[in-house]
């Protein structure tokens, strides 16, 4: 089965983008992303090798446990990170 990332990575690019005005449901919509994808990342061999996956995964599952407060950017940068690992042809420089 193939999943289509296409609604969290227009979520990532709107926060991102900083043109456009950001509303109400940027960060629940960046919390339920990241629900999703953290459990994910998790169980591919190797991916939390890598330094900068390791952190997202980290910071990510701090702030859904209320451990700390994630600004949205941080959150989007994230969650951005874990999209390129499971959808790394849909990842910005990537074929």
């Amino acid at each position: 089965m193939r999943i289509d990332w296409s609604v969290p990575r227009e979520t990532v690019e709107h926060v991102l983008d900083g043109t456009r005005p950001l509303d109400d449901r940027s960060r629940p919509r960046l919390r339920v992303h990241a629900t999703v994808l953290v459990p994910i990342v998790r169980q591919r061999a190797g991916a939390c090798d890598d330094e900068s996956v390791a952190l997202a995964v980290k910071h990510l599952t701090e702030a859904l446990c209320g451990r700390i407060d994630m600004g949205l950017v941080a959150m989007a940068e994230a969650v951005e990170t874990l999209l390129g690992i499971v959808d790394p042809r849909g990842s910005p420089g990537r074929p």
